[in-house]
């Protein structure tokens, strides 16, 4: 499970995006990583403003 601010690209920080994202997890362990499937568990409320 990962935990993220919004704007965050999960699957660019996963796959490096070719090399161009840095840090990645694919640079890290020195082997390429796809992201296959993404599940979205929750959306903090506290991320939007009451004015919205």
């Amino acid at each position: 499970i990962l935990r993220s601010e919004g704007g965050l690209y999960i699957k660019e920080l996963i796959s490096g995006d070719e090399g161009r994202t840095t840090p990645s997890l694919s640079g890290v362990l020195g082997l390429p990583a796809l992201v296959t499937e993404l599940d979205v568990i929750d959306v903090s409320a506290s991320a939007f403003p009451d004015s919205v």
